[in-house]
């Protein structure tokens, strides 16, 4: 091999390392940008793990993670620590071991100490405790009440929460005397979910809930036609019913843009039984009930939606659970970080976005199990790098979106590493052929 044979070889593979250096970098550059959040901490397996609330129950300013777990107990973690505390019994009961699945934290009678409410919702044995945190002694426990949902709100301005419960009909409850406030028109359907808030930013809260009516069709196929109520606070009068879809599965509210009037969000799913395939989409509506938008099919069921500022950016995001966990720029709709697979995530309300340690960074807080790893607790905390990941231009992730003249359009992704791949293929092919007709010569 003379000089000049090896000068081309060694130039053809100096331009492969530079190709290769190039791929390993960008690559390196995706990847940091993809780390958008990070897991903070992973409970060990905790049995049948359910409800989950991150509040300050002790007054001591620092936020703790309440989960039910077996034996008719809430464990306490530290959440800044990710350390067990102590354990509240909330049933007495020697007969069984329930599972409650949604927990709740507020003042409900004219003491200093804080009450746990923990509630055992959709399910056969449904009821709920009130437990006084201070002193663990249970105060109201209540079987048998067919509730769907719980929310605290001191409806009456008394400086206590009432308990707004999601039967049929919605009842509100005095907790301190166990006293009924007021009742709600009968509904079309079980409660699925329920949300205060003040819809029109006119100082005046409403009840929002969302139903799901079941049915059976002629090919034994069970049908759930879901809806959506409003309601007047504390009066509990209609102002909003109208039918939204199908198998809905959870609820949020926020104002999404900026106009101070709140939207209705909500999300949906179900498996088809003859195919095995899932279903599931994210709606949003005004305070009217009138549809502003709506998903395409993401094939997956939306367990839960959170809709937040997670960034600090000014702009909103979606935090979704469904088999993973998604954060979603909420103006164009696109993923901007997700999960690997966790088999089922953030059902029951299950899922908290909340600066939990005081570092004015956000965490997202939810609960997942799988066959193999059983329920666990889980902690992502937002790192967001210099150049967080666009939220506001469509370029990211095939998305279908509805625009004004009732069209739909689709978003183009963002050129990923297979482009650069390309790029440098084509480089390194151009080299080599510069120096093969330098060989003719």
């Amino acid at each position: 091999m003379g000089n000049e044979e090896t000068k081309r070889y060694a130039i053809v593979w100096r331009t492969a390392a530079m190709v290769l250096a190039l791929v390993f970098l960008v690559n390196m550059g995706l990847t940091a940008q993809a780390e958008y959040a990070e897991e903070a901490w992973e409970s060990g397996k905790l049995g049948d793990t359910w409800g989950l609330d991150v509040v300050d129950i002790d007054g001591d300013g620092s936020l703790e993670i309440l989960a039910a777990t077996v034996d008719n107990n809430i464990s306490v973690y530290s959440a800044a620590e990710f350390s067990f505390e102590r354990n509240i019994l909330v049933s007495e009961s020697e007969i069984f071991s329930y599972l409650y699945n949604l927990i709740e934290v507020g003042q409900l009678d004219s003491d200093a100490s804080l009450e746990l409410v923990a509630g055992r919702v959709g399910s056969l044995l449904t009821g709920f405790s009130v437990v006084d945190v201070d002193t663990g002694t249970i105060e109201w426990e209540e079987d048998n009440w067919g509730i769907n949902d719980i929310v605290l709100y001191d409806v009456d301005s008394d400086g206590m929460d009432e308990m707004i419960l999601g039967t049929e009909p919605i009842e509100i409850y005095n907790a301190n005397d166990h006293s009924l406030y007021a009742e709600s028109a009968n509904l079309s359907g079980s409660v699925i979910a329920m949300k205060v808030a003040d819809l029109m930013a006119n100082g005046n809260k409403e009840l929002v809930v969302i139903t799901n009516e079941y049915s059976i069709d002629d090919n034994y196929n069970t049908n759930a036609s879901g809806r959506l109520y409003v309601f007047a606070l504390p009066s509990l009068n209609i102002l909003v019913n109208k039918s939204i879809g199908n198998y809905l599965k959870c609820l949020d509210v926020a104002d999404m843009d900026g106009d101070g009037q709140k939207e209705i969000i909500v999300g949906d799913g179900q498996m088809i039984l003859n195919t095995l395939d899932y279903v599931g989409h994210i709606r949003i509506y005004d305070s009217e009930g009138n549809p502003e938008w709506e998903s395409m099919d993401l094939g997956r069921i939306i367990e839960n939606i959170v809709t937040d500022d997670v960034d600090g950016d000014g702009n909103m995001e979606f935090v979704i659970a469904s088999d993973k966990i998604e954060i979603w720029g909420a103006v164009n709709k696109t993923t901007m970080w997700e999960t690997s697979t966790l088999f089922s995530v953030g059902e029951d309300g299950a899922l908290i976005v909340k600066d939990i340690n005081g570092d004015g960074v956000k965490e997202i807080v939810t609960r997942a199990s799988s066959y193999t790893a059983g329920n666990r607790i889980l902690v992502y905390r937002i790192s967001v790098p210099e150049e967080a990941p666009p939220d506001n231009t469509d370029d990211t992730t095939n998305t279908t979106t509805t625009v004004d003249d009732g069209a739909e359009e689709e978003s183009q992704p963002t050129p990923g590493l297979d482009i650069y791949l390309i790029v440098a293929g084509i480089a390194a092919a151009a080299v080599i052929a510069r120096v093969n007709k330098g060989r003719k010569k």
